[in-house]
């Protein structure tokens, strides 16, 4: 299947972005407006370095966060603040494709845990000490564990499928054009078993980078290595969670680059850790803050449902009641905030990549002819108030 007009990644002869052009003038002073013929996107007024190649192309702006916006957010590099408020944005545009997207997942996710939720119950009909001591039924106990199973089995694709399908949401988003759910599906049905394969190969390293921690202490500790195998057990459990970190972090956006550029699954890892080259801590840093941000709009969502599940449910019968009404309340809170929350996260994944690649490949000039803004003519002379003097001596264009 051929990629989306203007995602299609970089050829072998390099960025679509070229990266020499003109040497600018040493010192060259840049009015506002004013086109600049090497490209470089230049704030108002701002000394260009003595020598400095830049890529040809873009427009010297009368502001420092003028850029053309066909979409959600303006076709150039991206600061945190425009990431986060495009992975709102977007939402607020397109609800049927993202808020409704992801209430599927949290309906049948919310389903499947009240089944889970009912069985575990009828295996504790009381909190008393008397049912606490003697147990629960060992064959419903049974069926708790594989309707988690069902669950996770049926979690894992449909999430998945939803994800992927906010990306390419997103990824229209930023170009203007609205889409459907069924069109996101047909995007997405092509390459969706690649997508499942990306998921799976990144737990598979993550699992083998686990095990590369921790196996050499334990097999120390059973020859009887004694004190050095315990050494280097623990060195193997510290390292675990920077490692791990890492590997999420370089893998992230390797389910962007199969969605929009239709790469394979190898190739999608790769691309993916050559994007968060030289910008892990950025990658991370944000990723990081979503997750909070989600994680906070959660909390708001369903702490209430759960205490006043609790409430309602000890008005209704005692303790047993209060449990169970609060267990369920956190369920109905959960699925209403992953309806908001998984968007949003989806969402700034899909920035994070489109960010990666305006700022290592030159993307926004691609999307800006995809989206019909790319040939607009040089800014004319800007109103008299808006047009600072140059400092004497300085050459304009």
């Amino acid at each position: 299947m051929s990629e989306t007009p203007g995602w299609a990644a970089p050829s072998a002869d390099g960025p679509d972005r070229p990266t020499t052009g003109p040497i600018v003038p040493p010192g060259q002073y840049v009015p506002p407006g004013q086109y600049v013929p090497p490209g470089q996107y230049v704030p108002p007024g701002q000394y260009v370095p003595p020598g400095q190649y830049v890529p040809p192309g873009q427009y010297a702006n009368w502001g420092p966060n003028a850029a053309a916006k066909p979409g959600v957010i303006p076709l150039r590099p991206l600061s945190v603040g425009e990431i986060l408020d495009g992975a709102v944005n977007y939402i607020r545009r397109n609800p049927r494709a993202t808020l409704g997207l992801a209430a599927v997942v949290a309906i049948v996710d919310a389903v499947i845990q009240v089944v889970v939720l009912a069985l575990f119950f009828s295996s504790l009909p009381s909190f008393s000490d008397t049912a606490l001591e003697n147990g629960q039924d060992s064959s419903n106990q049974g069926g708790t564990w594989l309707l988690d199973l069902v669950q996770v089995a049926v979690r894992i694709p449909l999430e998945l499928t939803v994800t992927g399908m906010l990306v390419f949401v997103m990824s229209q988003a930023v170009l203007g054009r609205p889409v459907t759910p069924g069109g996101a599906w047909a995007r997405i049905k092509p390459v969706f078993w690649r997508l499942l394969g990306v998921v799976f190969l990144t737990f598979a390293i993550e699992l083998g980078a686990i095990a590369a921690c921790i196996v050499p202490g334990v097999l120390l500790l059973v020859a009887g290595g004694g004190a050095l195998g315990g050494i280097v057990l623990a060195i193997g459990i510290i390292a675990v969670l920077p490692l791990s970190i890492w590997i999420y972090v370089t893998l992230l956006l390797s389910p962007a680059a199969v969605i929009l550029e239709s790469t394979s699954v190898v190739e999608a890892l790769r691309r993916s850790r050559e994007l968060v080259q030289g910008a892990f801590w950025r990658v991370f840093g944000i990723s990081l803050l979503a997750a909070f941000i989600a994680g906070i709009v959660g909390s708001i969502i369903g702490v209430p449902f759960a205490v006043l599940g609790g409430a309602a449910g000890a008005a209704g019968g005692g303790i047993d009641h209060a449990f169970r009404g609060a267990v369920l309340a956190s369920v109905l809170g959960s699925a209403i905030a992953a309806t908001f929350t998984l968007p949003f996260t989806a969402g700034v994944s899909a920035l994070l990549y489109i960010d990666r690649r305006m700022r290592r490949e030159g993307l926004d000039l691609a999307l800006a002819r995809a989206a019909g803004v790319a040939d607009r003519p040089a800014a004319g002379p800007p109103p008299a108030d808006r047009f600072p003097e140059p400092p004497p001596g300085t050459q304009q264009w």
